[in-house]
């Protein structure tokens, strides 16, 4: 059905965002004509080794905009409502914020407010669901605009369009391509939201599969799974925040790895080959897996054969917690 939106054109956008996904969507806005009135974003972090405070990218961007900043504690605190309420926003627009919109906020602006989120919902509906498309090894993903309803990514879907995942995606990567293809498509909603021709088909709840957040045992690999499952959680952890393993004791950051054709004649963790300017062949449940690029402890990101020749590994060591 076509929503009964009022026809005239948007003139007042609230954005809000955090992190770096969702500044290429606070710049498409602003590069469209969309430029918001306000964005609101997280507060402020302590980050790096030095935990020095460090503002939120969203922020950054919009300060270059020279656009107005708030960056409350609580989204729904009544301090925020009297601020939002004096504003009177056609429009709030959210992506990756990372908190709750209470219902007040939702049904302030007279079209509502609308939210990107990176997956084909009702799929991987939650926090993560870029990585977990990664990690369990799908060929297609995508961008999916949907207007926010009281239950978390469930509400009705505006416009959805696919991305195909290929091997040399990993999360970085992927998010980079999904936040370029979403900010494109949030101005296409917006267009037809504000020509009043968008359509609104609510989600198959039964279809609906859900993310979980990231724990610090997810980092860690099992050499005991097959070598593509390996594969896939090194994909979806690459660069940041990085599966690790443990080798001589120290933790290290495998970032990047390829399935060989070499069945695992080994126990799982054991080094099988060193590879000649391609890696280290490392044995798994089934086949061996090629590490090509880590990260060891306080270093810089190299590649794997590199790693080799500073520590000398030889065949027959084992990695592994």
């Amino acid at each position: 059905m076509v929503t009964t939106f009022d026809p005239k054109s948007i003139k007042s956008l609230i954005f809000m965002g955090t992190p770096l996904f969702a500044a290429y969507s606070l710049q498409s806005l602003n590069d469209s004509g969309f430029k918001p009135i306000l964005v609101i974003t997280q507060p402020d972090s302590a980050q790096g080794r030095n935990l020095r405070l460090t503002p939120p990218p969203v922020k950054v961007r919009a300060l270059e905009m020279g656009i107005d900043v708030l960056q409350p504690e609580d989204i729904n605190a009544e301090a925020v409502l009297n601020i939002l309420t004096h504003l009177s926003p056609d429009i709030i627009v959210t992506t990756a914020y990372g908190g709750y919109i209470g219902k007040q906020i939702r049904l302030l602006p007279k079209f509502g407010c609308i939210n990107l989120h990176p997956s084909m919902l009702p799929k991987y509906r939650g926090s993560s669901p870029i990585r977990t498309a990664l990690l369990n090894g799908d060929s297609i993903t995508g961008n999916t605009i949907y207007r926010l309803t009281s239950k978390i990514d469930a509400g009705p879907i505006y416009l959805q369009e696919t991305i195909q995942i290929t091997a040399e995606h990993n999360l970085s990567l992927l998010e980079h391509d999904l936040a370029v293809q979403g900010a494109n498509l949030l101005v296409k909603a917006l267009r037809q939201i504000a020509n009043n021709s968008i359509c609104e088909q609510p989600q198959d709840n039964d279809l609906a599969t859900y993310t979980k957040k990231l724990a610090s045992e997810d980092q860690k690999i099992d050499w005991n799974y097959t070598a593509k499952e390996i594969y896939h959680q090194i994909q979806s952890l690459s660069f940041e925040p990085g599966a690790i393993t443990s080798f001589r004791g120290k933790p290290i950051k495998i970032l990047a790895a390829k399935v060989s054709e070499i069945t695992s004649n080994a126990s799982p963790g054991i080094v099988r080959s060193i590879e000649k300017h391609q890696g280290i062949l490392v044995s798994t449940k089934d086949y061996d897996l090629l590490i090509t690029c880590v990260q060891p402890t306080g270093k810089k990101i190299m590649d794997a054969y590199t790693f080799h020749i500073g520590a000398r590994i030889e065949k027959g060591e084992q990695i592994g917690f």
